[in-house]
């Protein structure tokens, strides 16, 4: 089981504060990781390849990506990070496998955005897909899409968010080295954390050239 210690930097007497008035033990948007490191899920959906794969490189450090209960609402946030569909191809996702941990309680479920880009961080929406109920090994997700949700996506430039929908505890998505692409970003739109209420890249937000670990698997087709 992997162990999270929270980064000193990040631990504001504030947002202690604040969580623990809402009945919660005060968690913070960035671990660092001691011990083992998070187990991977090994999944395929049937008729599956891997398309993308961004699961290596474990950097010690891990990201809150939540929807938390009602109660705290403001500390909602999402990472993201980018990958590339090839000229020529399009890609059918029925399947992202995520790895992360926890720090206590267990996700009720997951919900995946595609993103486009937009001048280097995610844009418009281009799938939406919540309440995805995927394998679960302490943290580690393999999420399979399931009607009627489809991710279909053509030669381009994408970000993928991953957020576990959890009311107890707190879950965080894993961190790699080195940088593929655009460094991975994160928010907090109501800025309770005191950081990044917009799109920020991981060193923008909390000092980290990092990026974030998960693999695409689905069906390639030429076009």
């Amino acid at each position: 089981m992997k162990t999270f210690c929270t980064v000193t930097l990040i631990c504001a007497t504030a947002l202690a504060t604040s969580i623990a008035q809402a009945g919660q033990a005060a968690k913070y948007p960035v671990a660092s990781v001691s011990g083992r490191l998070a187990h991977r899920v090994v999944s395929a959906s049937p008729g599956s390849v891997v398309l993308y794969d961004q699961s290596t490189g474990d950097s010690g450090a891990a990201i809150s990506s939540q929807n938390f209960g009602s109660d705290l609402d403001p500390y909602d946030d999402q990472a993201a990070d980018d990958f590339n569909v090839p000229a020529h191809h399009a890609w059918m996702i029925r399947e992202v496998d995520v790895i992360g941990g926890y720090t206590e309680g267990a996700a009720d479920s997951q919900r995946i955005t595609i993103y486009a880009d937009h001048k280097g961080v995610p844009g418009k929406v281009v799938s939406d897909c919540d309440g995805l109920r995927g394998t679960d090994k302490g943290g580690s997700f393999a999420i399979t899409i399931k009607k009627p949700c489809k991710i279909m996506l053509h030669s381009g430039t994408y970000w993928l968010a991953v957020v576990a929908n959890q009311t107890t505890g707190q879950w965080l998505w894993e961190a790699r080295m080195p940088i593929v692409g655009k460094g991975a970003v994160w928010e907090n739109p109501s800025g309770r954390w005191g950081l990044c209420s917009n799109w920020g890249t991981l060193e923008d937000c909390f000092g980290l050239p990092d990026d974030l670990m998960f693999t695409l698997k689905g069906r390639d087709r030429l076009r």
